[in-house]
C-alpha cells in the first residue's frame, strides 16, 4: 500500500483552515494565513498540502523500518481525519 494522498477538498471538509482567534496569535505564523472571517484566522493550505505531503514520506519511511508513530489531533474537526491516515499507514508496514 502506498502513503495516502491528502488534497485540499479534504483538509477543508475536516475544517483544518480554521486557526486560532484573531486575537490569540503568534506573529510568526503570519506567512501560513490565509485571512481572518469573523475574527478567526483562516490557515493558508496551499502551504499544509505541501508540508503534509512531505511529512507522510518521511512517516512512510519509519513505518516501513518498523518504527512507531504517535499521532495528535489538536482539533475536533482533524480527529477522524487524523485516525484514519494512522490506521491507513499501519497497513503499510504489513
Amino acid at each position: 500500500m502506498t502513503i495516502p494522498d491528502i488534497n485540499l477538498k479534504e483538509l477543508v471538509e475536516a475544517g483544518v483552515h480554521f486557526g486560532h482567534k484573531s486575537q490569540r496569535w503568534n506573529p510568526k505564523m503570519s506567512k501560513y494565513i490565509h485571512s481572518t472571517k469573523e475574527n478567526v484566522h483562516i490557515i493558508n493550505l496551499n502551504h499544509t498540502v505541501q508540508m503534509l505531503n512531505e511529512a507522510l514520506k518521511v512517516i512512510e519511511k519509519v513505518v516501513l523500518k518498523g518504527g512507531k508513530i504517535l499521532f495528535v489531533a489538536t482539533k475536533k474537526q482533524a480527529a477522524n481525519k487524523v485516525a484514519d491516515l494512522a490506521l491507513s499507514l499501519i497497513h503499510i508496514s504489513e
